[in-house]
């Protein structure tokens, strides 16, 4: 069973009878509860008690999920080949091939550009009808978006804020196992400030993003 990460914040939206949901008060809830979280690091996420059930150890991997992992790339030192990249991404897997995948890194746009993408995606959303706490989601742990390159191609966005966020990841350099991002919690770690840039600040790589998204 797929654990959360931030099971307080669940627990609180289910006191207020607030669901994990694409309509804007929901989101609004979460997004906010996400950016008062204090001293979150990726590598304590990756290694919070508890969640061994989340680990793709344990559990098939599929398109149209959301995984936290750790990242060393092949040319990590080849500064002409990889200007900079980030070491701990957030991507929605979009395909898995011999040796790699693709996905889109969430951390490659702002955190309001985030947003948007992710309401964007949220049309591919298939979803899972569950109750948690007490209350009624769409967010199941089964839910997932139905998505693909050509799907992304098309995505209507008022930019192409998927453009600098996909990104091929070999599985040789992927350092332990993948997290799966429970459905409920999208919002959340989507708007946590854990990335972590290598030979580049957020900023910068912010602004090389805004290049690519408004060609």
């Amino acid at each position: 069973m797929l654990k959360f990460l931030f099971q307080k914040i669940i627990t609180d939206a289910a006191l207020e009878n607030i669901s994990a949901s694409v309509n804007k008060a929901s989101r609004e809830y979460f997004i906010d509860k996400a950016k008062k979280l204090d001293n979150q690091r990726p590598n304590r996420i990756l290694n919070k008690q508890g969640i061994k059930d989340n680990l793709t150890s344990e559990m098939p991997i599929r398109p149209g999920d959301i995984f936290l992992f750790n990242y060393h790339p092949k040319n990590a030192d080849n500064v002409k080949q990889l200007p900079f990249y980030d070491r701990y991404p957030v991507i929605l897997l979009l395909d898995i091939q011999p040796g790699f995948i693709y996905g889109l890194n969430f951390h490659y746009l702002p955190y309001m550009e985030r947003a948007i993408l992710l309401d964007q995606l949220y049309r591919h959303l298939q979803t899972d009808e569950v109750t948690v706490e007490g209350v009624s989601t769409m967010f199941g742990e089964k839910a997932y978006i139905d998505i693909d390159y050509d799907k992304v191609q098309r995505l209507s966005t008022p930019k192409n804020y998927w453009k600098p966020c996909l990104k091929k990841y070999l599985n040789n350099n992927i350092s332990g196992r993948m997290l799966k991002i429970h459905p409920q919690e999208w919002d959340i770690i989507l708007q946590l400030p854990i990335e972590r840039f290598v030979r580049a600040n957020r900023q910068q790589v912010w602004t090389d993003s805004n290049a690519k998204w408004n060609k």
